[in-house]
Order: C-alpha cells, then structure tokens, then sequence
C-alpha cells in the first residue's frame, strides 16, 4: 500500500516538474522563538489534508527490492500529506521538530543502495515520515543520516523519481539543509534559513553576493553637477531587489526581508512578520504558466502555507482560497500510542470573512 502510495505521489510530482516552486524561511524572536513558513507551490490540485500521527507507529519505507528501513514512531507529529496519501510533505512534531520537502529539479539524485544496506533503505517521498517520527533537534537529524540509504523511488511510466531537497528546523532555531546530489548525501547548516528550488543551497548563498548592497535605509541624495537627485519615494535602498517567482529571486526576496525586517519580540509577532513575509513570494493562478508534454497550459499557485511555531507547538496553515489563519495546537493533541491517525480536510470553497456589524462601531468624538 505505502509502495503504491509512493509511486503515485511521484508520478503527480513528476507531471509537474516544470512549474514546481516553494519556499520555506526562519525568523527567530527576540526571545528565541523560531517560527518557520513555507509555500506549497504546484501546478495540479494536490488535495492536501492535515493529518495526526501518533507515537508508536510501526513503518516500513519502501526499498528497490522489497521492505526497506523500518522503525516505531518515537514523536507524534502533524503533517500534510498529497493525494490522500501517507507521505508528510511538511510538518511539526511534538517536541518542535520542523519539516519541509520541496524540488530540486535537474539536480536531486539520490544514493544506491546495494543489497547489504536493503535494511537501510529509505525512500526520499518516506523521509519526512522517518524525520518527524523519530527525532526531537536539528543535531539528531544530522547524526542519523549516515545510518540510512536514501533512494528515488522510481515511477515505471516516468523512469524516474520525485527530485526533493529538505528544510529541517528544531526549537532551539537551528536549522539543516538536506540535498542528494550525485549520489552523495550534503547537509548545510542553514544559517541564513531560508530555502528555495534549483539551483542547490550552496549556489543561492553565493548568489548573496551580488545584493550586498540592499538595505533597509534609504539612498542618500547624490548631487550630479549642480543638480542633487534624491531617491523616488520610499525603500530606495532596496533598489534591485529581486520580484519574479524564480527560486533564486525567491530566495533574495525572502533572506532580504527576514534579516532587515524589525526583528519579532516574541512568536505572536513573529507569525506577523513570517504572513508579511510570505505574502511577498505568493503566487496566484494565471502568474507562472508552462505547457505539460501534452500542450495543456499548466501553471504554479501557491495552494497552502504552513507556519511552523516551534516553541509553542502550533501548527498554523492558509489556503489559496481561503487567506486567513487556522491552526492546531500539538499540545492539545493526543499522540498517545495505539491511537488512530486522523485527519483533517483543508479545502475551502471561499475565503472566511468576519462581517463589522453596526454594534461593532463606536460614536465618534467630534
């Protein structure tokens, strides 16, 4: 059941590999909340619910041949799966552990596994599952990741697989980068916190280089013979600052904003800041356009955002047709062993509106 789950998420993702963006970034509060977002951007409808997993699951990823690795959930967690499938695409577990999956087309490729380490075997659409089950830091993560073989499950129709990289975030506000590239396993601490698509991580950090200019402050007025030009409204020092939705546009757009943006007190302004944020790399319907094989227009909308309050295990999302904030408090949430995994449908028809009703004004002061 969970091979053919796999299959099927993969062979979704894959139909969609032109047109696929997200992006996932970090704030930390003055306190040292760390609150993460991200955007699932994708072309077709995914139909992602919130699920419930609880502690003590038994798992068994898929291998090449057969039953790869298998383990018993330690944490319960949330996550959103796609298709209705069991696969977390992002989630937060019980002890603040964050995750997200997002493309790396034209660069992921996995690592073989050999018949000695079948065992090991974890398929990169079961590695969130395997994440947020059974780790509670960032330091754990990167300690277990050499105990595992992780492979591309690939689509027989496709010939191929679902090309991931992964976004991991603790408490603490620590944060890892995870990418397979030629074969090889490569984590980056992920200081900057922020992480989009193609091209990998280290490619992006450079890119850096070229907006050091930018800043919060506006331009000084130059002086040019006997004229002095100053700046055209406000936010001139951030003149140049990338707005197409391309990943390394994102990705400037996003470190930009979250290190000159006024850094959040606590985590209740830290979700302000992280909606403001966000909203910047929203993409609706109609903006990103490319064709399938078939000549069908396809197109990328960010169909959910995720917020990830790590110190406070809350769990907030948004949906494309719905803006406005809903959430689940993990402490609320029964993840004891034995428990049934639930789930939670996102979908919404239309926006939720709180209507001002004539009792709600007050009788102005002249």
């Amino acid at each position: 059941m969970l091979r053919r789950a796999v299959a099927t998420l993969c062979a979704g993702l894959m139909a969609a590999t032109p047109t696929l963006a997200c992006t996932d970034v970090r704030l930390v509060a003055g306190d040292g909340s760390p609150m993460t977002v991200r955007t699932m951007e994708f072309a077709m409808d995914l139909g992602s619910e919130l699920q419930v997993l609880p502690r003590g699951m038994d798992v068994t990823s898929p291998a090449p041949k057969g039953d790869g690795l298998k383990w018993k959930s330690k944490y319960g967690y949330v996550a959103m799966n796609a298709y209705g499938m069991p696969v977390a695409t992002d989630g937060l577990n019980e002890k603040g552990l964050g995750f997200g999956a997002l493309y790396l087309p034209a660069e992921a490729q996995y690592q073989d596994v050999q018949a000695a380490d079948q065992a090991k075997a974890l398929s990169n659409a079961s590695f969130g599952a395997w994440v947020l089950g059974n780790f509670e830091t960032v330091d754990e993560v990167k300690a277990a990741l050499g105990d595992v073989v992780v492979w591309g499950e690939t689509v027989p129709q496709l010939g191929s697989y679902a090309p991931l990289h992964y976004a991991v975030h603790d408490a603490s506000g620590k944060s890892i980068v995870i990418e397979y590239v030629g074969g090889k396993l490569a984590v980056y601490d992920n200081t900057v916190g922020v992480l989009t698509n193609s091209p990998t991580y280290p490619w992006h950090i450079e890119n850096l280089r070229n907006y050091v200019n930018l800043t919060a402050v506006n331009a000084k007025p130059v002086k040019l013979g006997n004229v002095t030009y100053a700046g055209t409204g406000q936010g001139s020092g951030l003149h140049g600052l990338p707005g197409d939705p391309t990943p390394p546009s994102r990705f400037v757009m996003a470190a930009a904003v979250a290190h000159l943006a006024d850094q959040p007190k606590d985590a209740k302004e830290a979700l302000i800041v992280a909606e403001h944020l966000i909203n910047r790399v929203d993409i609706p319907k109609g903006l990103v356009r490319d064709y399938s094989q078939g000549g069908k227009p396809m197109g990328d909308y960010t169909q959910w955002t995720t917020f990830r309050d790590h110190a406070n295990k809350v769990y907030f999302w948004k949906t494309y047709n719905d803006p406005s904030l809903r959430a689940v408090d993990l402490k609320e949430l029964d993840f004891s062993a034995g428990q049934p995994t639930r789930t939670l449908s996102i979908a919404s028809a239309k926006p939720t509106v709180r209507m001002a009703t004539p009792k709600d004004f007050s009788t102005a002061t002249q």
